[in-house]
């Protein structure tokens, strides 16, 4: 992307077993985002949904769940940041 100007990114990421067990109907997932070097930083948006039958039970600060089905996350992407997404079976 040219200097001064903007672009979007975005795309769809699945991947078995992406998921931690912390245990009998547990889940932690986590995503580490990592910034480029500019001089005005990037923005991100981090959208994580939930498998059928799991609801998120702690969501990283600043994050937002709509439905238990999806969390979001979004924010300066000015240092390297690792979002942590908890989920159980509900």
């Amino acid at each position: 992307v040219p200097a001064g100007r903007r672009a979007t990114l975005g795309y769809q990421l699945a991947r078995t077993g992406a998921a931690e067990r912390l245990g009998e109907g547990r889940l932690r997932y986590r995503v580490l985002l990592r910034p480029q070097a500019t001089v005005l930083p990037d923005q991100a948006k981090v959208v994580v949904a939930a498998p059928s039958g799991w609801e998120f039970t702690a969501l990283p600060a600043g994050a937002r769940v709509d439905d238990q089905a999806e969390a979001s996350w979004s924010g300066d992407l000015d240092r390297e940041i690792e979002l942590v997404f908890d989920l159980a079976k509900g």
